[in-house]
């Protein structure tokens, strides 16, 4: 069983697998709601490292604070390593408009949920990194699953899927004046003619189910 769909390429998978993507459970009818532009707040959360993007992640925030100066950066979950903790403990004590949740203990999920649900935009942004270049970031289900609007980078593999469900705008650092910033955040997202079904664990746990009825059916 496999998390991402780029693991089958691994030369010791064999020709027997299963992708089950780490997908979001569903919520009771979720409603895109309408962000505060005067003083709105980015959301980082899950594994806040430099492996996975948190410098990147904080770079666009302060480009964007420094057109929206009442805007806040949240991260909330966990600090994995020292490199990753001594860049974030500096980069908050530098700038007050960054605040943390959690750290090197991590926080439970029920915390994220409820970071996710106040935040008004998530942001998603990764380091050019083999390791992770083609592996589809769980935090993208899940703001989706909050029909949290999200800023995410070009050129990487999960782009186009966002950008397609409307769930996403492209922010560069060129955009950072208020004109094109503002136009960019008052985009239109989660519309509701569009499917969003696929986005949930249900179309994986199919797949689950599916497969361990063959095994236990010895096939």
């Amino acid at each position: 069983m496999l998390a991402e769909n780029s693991y089958t390429s691994l030369p010791f998978i064999g020709r027997r697998w299963t992708v089950l993507q780490n997908k979001a459970l569903p919520l009771p009818a979720p409603i895109a709601k309408k962000a505060n532009l005067n003083a709105p707040v980015f959301l980082v959360s899950g594994t806040l490292s430099l492996t996975y993007g948190i410098r990147e992640a904080i770079e666009a925030f302060l480009k964007i604070h420094e057109t929206i100066p009442g805007s806040q950066l949240h991260l909330c979950g966990k600090v994995p390593d020292k490199k990753s903790i001594q860049y974030v403990a500096e980069t908050i004590r530098v700038h007050p408009s960054i605040m943390l949740t959690g750290g090197a203990d991590g926080v439970p999920y029920e915390t994220i949920q409820s970071a996710i649900a106040q935040a008004d935009f998530g942001l998603v942004f990764y380091p050019d990194n083999p390791a992770i270049n083609e592996c589809f970031p769980t935090k993208v289900w899940e703001y989706m699953s909050y029909r949290l609007p999200m800023i995410i980078q070009e050129e990487k593999m999960w782009t186009n899927y966002c950008l397609e469900k409307k769930a996403a705008v492209i922010f560069k650092s060129g955009q950072a004046s208020t004109g094109e910033l503002s136009s960019l955040l008052n985009s239109t997202f989660y519309p509701a003619t569009i499917d969003y079904n696929d986005i949930y664990w249900t179309t994986e746990e199919h797949k689950l189910t599916e497969l361990v009825s063959t095994l236990m059916l010895g096939r």
